[in-house]
C-alpha cells in the first residue's frame, strides 16, 4: 500500500463529551465534541469542537467546526447530544455507516491551520476521517457524501449561512494539496448594485467591472462625480447588500455575489457611520469597518504603530505567504522603505527597521517587540537621526498594515474618499499598493472619490461617473476617453463639466478687461504667470469688446 494511502487510514474519529476533552487522546484521532457556543441557526445547533491529534499527544489542534447528519442513519440520531446521551459519557467511534455524519470547518484560515500544523498528507487523512465536506469533495468525490449533504436542511440553512464557510466549501480544496497551491480569486466580470436613493426620481443600476486575471490591472473600480450625486450612498448600499448576500447586488451570472470578507474604509472615525455597524449579528459575511487616515495618539481609532503591532502578532498566511511579507512587499512603493523604523525604549538600539522584525530568531524577535515604544509613530531614520513621516505616509503605512492583516482570499474592499489624507503624489502609490494587495489575495475594490487622480489610475471600463439631469435623476456613465495615465485636466473636464473658466478666473478676466490696459501691456506684465489658455481667452474677450 502506498504511504499516502496508509496516512489516510491512520486516523479514527470519535464523538465525545466536552468533559472528556482534557483526557489524553490516542495518536491519529479526531475528537468531535459539543461547543460552548449554543447559537441557534434556524432551529439547528451544529457548532462543535474538532480536536485533531497527530502522531503524538503534543501534536494537537483544537478547531471550531460544524456537524450534520444525513437522513436515515441506522443509529437514528440527528444530533450529537442524542448520541452522547445514549453512550452515558463514553467516547463513541464515529462511523459513516452507523452515523452518516459530515463536518466542515468555518473558513479558509481553519483549513490553512490544519495543513500548516500537520502537513498536506496527514491533514487530508484527518479531515477524511472527520467526513469533512471539503476533503470529501476534493479527495473522494465518487462517494458523493458532499452531494448528499448539500440536500440537507442543516447544510442549506446553517452550514452555508455564513459566506466564510460557503467560500471555504467552494475554494479550500486547493489548500489541502499544500498551502502554496491555494487558489485565489473572487469576483470576475460585472458586479451590479440596484437601489433607489431617497429624494431621487429613478432607480439606480450601477455595474462595476472587474478583470482580475487580465494582464492590465483591472481589480479596482472607481465612482466619481460632484457632491450630492450619491457616491458615498452607493458604497453604503453595496456594503449592506454584500453583508446580507442580497439579490440587489449580483455578479455576472445574476446571482448574489460571493465574497469571503468585506473591508470598509472611511476617511475619518466620524464618517464610519456611513457603513453598517459590525456589531450586527445578522451579517452573513465576515466584516471589518476601518479608517484610512492616520490617527494621533489619544484620538479615536488606532495608530500606524498599533496596526503594525497587531499585524506582527498574526502568523496567518495566504497562498503560503505570510501577511507580514505581503505588508513589507507593499511598502516597495517607498524608495527608502529600509529607512522606515519603529522607535524603541532602549538606549542601546534606538530604532528597529520594519525589515529587521521579520528575519530574526524567535527569542530575538520577542525581545525586539518588547523594546518597541508602540505609543510613538514610525519614523524615517537617516544617518542615525529620526525624521517624522508625513500624515500621508502614516496613513499609507497604517492602511497597508490593516489591509495586510485583515484581507482574505476573495475579499471586497470599499473606500470612501481616501484622498482626504493623501497628497495627489501619494494617490498613485496608494493605488499601486492596493492593486498589489488585491492581486495577492484574489480580491477587488470599489473607490468613491472626488479626485480625478484616482480615475487616471484605472481603465475607463472601471470608471463610473455619476451625474444628475434636470429632472433630478441620477445617471451613471462611462468615460468616452481613455483614462489610464490620462491628462488630469481632460478627465476633470469630462467628469465635472468644467467647459468654462472657474468663477475666480472669470472675475480676473473682467478685472483685466476693465483695467484699460492694452493686450500687449497685459501680456508683458503677466504673461509669465498666466497659462496660455487663460491668455488666449482673455485676448479673445478683449477683441470682442473692441468690435462691439
Amino acid at each position: 500500500m502506498k504511504k499516502n494511502e496508509e496516512n489516510k487510514n491512520k486516523f479514527a474519529a470519535f464523538f465525545g463529551s466536552a468533559a472528556n476533552l482534557h483526557r489524553q487522546k490516542p495518536p491519529y484521532s479526531v475528537y468531535i465534541s459539543p461547543s460552548n457556543d449554543t447559537f441557534n441557526d434556524f432551529g439547528y445547533k451544529p457548532r462543535v469542537r474538532i480536536v485533531i491529534v497527530g502522531n503524538d499527544s503534543d501534536q494537537i489542534l483544537d478547531l471550531e467546526g460544524r456537524l450534520g447528519f444525513l437522513d436515515g442513519s441506522p443509529a437514528n440520531h440527528t444530533t450529537l447530544e442524542a448520541i452522547l446521551n445514549e453512550s452515558k459519557g463514553l467516547d463513541v467511534p464515529a462511523t459513516t455507516e452507523r452515523h452518516r455524519f459530515f463536518t466542515i470547518l468555518p473558513d479558509m484560515e481553519a483549513y490553512r491551520r490544519v495543513v500548516e500544523r500537520f502537513g498536506p498528507k496527514l491533514a487530508q487523512a484527518a479531515l477524511l476521517a472527520a467526513n469533512d465536506l471539503v476533503a470529501m469533495k476534493e479527495l473522494r468525490p465518487s462517494l458523493r457524501l458532499h452531494s448528499h449533504a448539500e440536500r440537507t436542511e442543516v447544510f442549506r440553512l446553517s452550514f452555508m449561512r455564513m459566506s466564510d464557510t460557503y467560500f471555504a466549501y467552494q475554494r479550500a480544496g486547493s489548500v489541502l494539496r499544500g498551502l502554496v497551491h491555494e487558489e485565489i480569486g473572487g469576483i470576475h466580470g460585472d458586479m451590479t448594485i440596484r437601489f433607489m436613493l431617497a429624494g431621487r426620481s429613478n432607480h439606480h443600476e450601477i455595474a462595476f467591472r472587474f478583470e482580475p486575471d487580465s494582464v492590465l490591472p483591472k481589480r479596482i473600480s472607481v465612482i466619481i462625480g460632484k457632491n450630492g450625486v450619491g457616491k458615498s450612498q452607493t458604497l453604503a448600499r453595496v456594503a449592506h447588500a454584500a453583508l446580507k448576500r442580497s439579490p440587489s447586488l449580483v455578479g455576472a451570472d445574476g446571482t448574489p455575489i460571493l465574497v469571503s470578507r468585506l473591508l470598509a474604509f472611511a476617511p475619518t472615525a466620524d464618517s464610519l457611520s456611513l457603513f453598517p455597524s459590525p456589531k450586527n449579528a445578522n451579517h452573513r459575511v465576515s466584516y471589518f469597518r476601518l479608517t484610512v487616515g492616520a490617527t494621533n495618539r489619544g484620538s479615536v481609532g488606532i495608530t500606524a504603530s498599533v496596526a503594525i503591532r497587531d499585524l506582527l502578532r498574526m502568523k496567518r498566511r495566504i497562498k503560503g505567504v505570510t501577511r507580514w511579507k505581503i505588508f513589507l512587499d507593499s511598502l516597495d512603493v517607498f524608495s527608502d522603505a529600509r529607512r522606515i523604523c519603529l522607535v524603541t525604549n532602549s538606549s542601546d538600539v534606538k530604532f528597529i527597521s520594519l525589515e529587521d522584525l521579520e528575519y530574526a530568531p524567535e527569542k530575538l524577535h520577542l525581545e525586539r517587540l518588547a523594546a518597541v515604544d508602540w505609543k510613538k509613530d514610525p519614523v524615517r531614520v537617516i544617518d542615525g537621526r529620526a525624521y517624522k513621516l508625513s500624515t500621508g505616509e502614516l496613513s499609507f503605512i497604517k492602511f497597508a498594515a490593516q489591509a495586510s492583516a485583515l484581507v482574505e482570499n476573495g475579499s471586497l474592499l470599499l473606500f470612501d474618499e481616501p484622498e482626504t489624507h493623501l497628497h495627489p503624489n501619494f494617490i498613485s502609490r496608494f493605488m499601486s499598493l492596493l492593486d498589489y494587495l488585491l492581486q495577492q489575495t484574489g480580491s477587488v475594490a470599489v473607490v468613491a472619490t472626488h479626485s480625478v487622480y484616482f480615475v487616471r489610475e484605472v481603465f475607463r471600463e472601471q470608471v463610473t461617473v455619476l451625474r444628475t439631469d434636470e429632472t433630478g435623476s441620477v445617471l451613471a456613465e462611462r468615460p468616452r476617453m481613455r483614462t489610464f495615465g490620462g491628462d488630469v485636466g481632460a478627465i476633470s473636464f469630462f467628469v465635472f463639466g468644467e467647459d468654462g473658466p472657474s468663477s475666480f478666473a472669470a472675475q480676473l478676466t473682467d478685472r483685466l478687461v476693465k483695467s484699460g490696459q492694452s493686450w500687449s501691456d497685459i501680456e508683458r506684465q503677466y504673461g509669465d504667470e498666466l497659462s496660455p489658455e487663460f491668455l488666449m481667452q482673455l485676448r479673445r474677450r478683449m477683441e470682442l469688446g473692441k468690435s462691439e
